[in-house]
């Protein structure tokens, strides 16, 4: 009997090697972002977001990052750097989900990751499916907001959490719907702070030819609830267009 989509050796082992290279395009630039923390997470997340199909179905991850400064901006009142986009495709199988993510560099992993607790916590008040990312010079880590939560410390070390790979963690993690928050059912218990991102990010979010006529239906009934203006449309069409694999 076959077994499910990434339940099995081979599909697990073709996406993992697929985000493998994407953090690997991402080692051989990081020094170059190193400066801005803010670009590193950008040029992270454009070496390993993109759309790609493996025997075992279709898979699209793209990122887009909360905007704004001051004490109102979405990213503090969120507590996180952005929200990742997951679409994944298997025959008569669709799962589409969002997670929200903290970003933080480091060298080494004895170093103290500031305010990291205090953000995870932020972040959890709106959904479990938040994330810290601890970007270094030649990986990449991740760890469930929840576990930096429950650490005494405000600004632990990757040494005093339990850390994986990034590709790892997808494989074995997120993509199993451990905590991915369903693009289909925003729950009430959402904020409206993050249902307002939600719903203007996953308005121009991509995926495939059938995902993009699916939400088209919805367009016109989402853009009625937000405040975009025309040039905030139009860059993220252009971040949309340069995320193109």
């Amino acid at each position: 009997m076959t077994r499910p989509f990434l339940k099995d050796t081979k599909s697990k082992a073709d996406l993992a090697n697929w985000l493998k290279s994407g953090i690997l395009h991402y080692a051989r630039n990081s020094r170059l972002c190193w400066a801005d923390e803010d670009y590193l997470c950008g040029h992270f997340f454009s070496s390993i977001s993109g759309n790609c199909t493996f025997d075992f179905g279709h898979f699209n991850l793209n990122s887009y990052k909360l905007r704004g400064r001051g004490p109102s901006a979405p990213e503090k009142k969120i507590g996180a750097d952005g929200i990742g986009i997951v679409v994944l495709k298997y025959k008569y199988i669709s799962l589409k989900g969002f997670f929200l993510y903290q970003a933080k560099k480091a060298e080494y992993t004895t170093e103290s990751l500031t305010k990291s607790k205090e953000e995870c916590d932020v972040m959890l008040t709106h959904t479990p499916a938040s994330y810290l990312l601890v970007l270094m010079p030649d990986d990449v880590k991740m760890v469930g907001a929840m576990a930096v939560s429950a650490n005494n410390k405000k600004s632990p070390s990757l040494n005093e959490l339990p850390f994986l790979g990034y590709s790892r963690f997808v494989v074995e993690h997120l993509l199993h719907g451990i905590m991915l928050e369903p693009l289909e059912k925003f729950r009430p218990t959402l904020s409206a702070d993050i249902n307002k991102e939600i719903r203007r990010i996953t308005t121009f979010v991509g995926g495939d030819n059938e995902y993009i006529e699916a939400i088209k239906g919805q367009l016109i009934e989402k853009l009625s609830f937000l405040d975009i203006q025309q040039e905030e449309r139009q860059e993220i069409y252009i971040d949309k267009d340069k995320n193109k694999h």
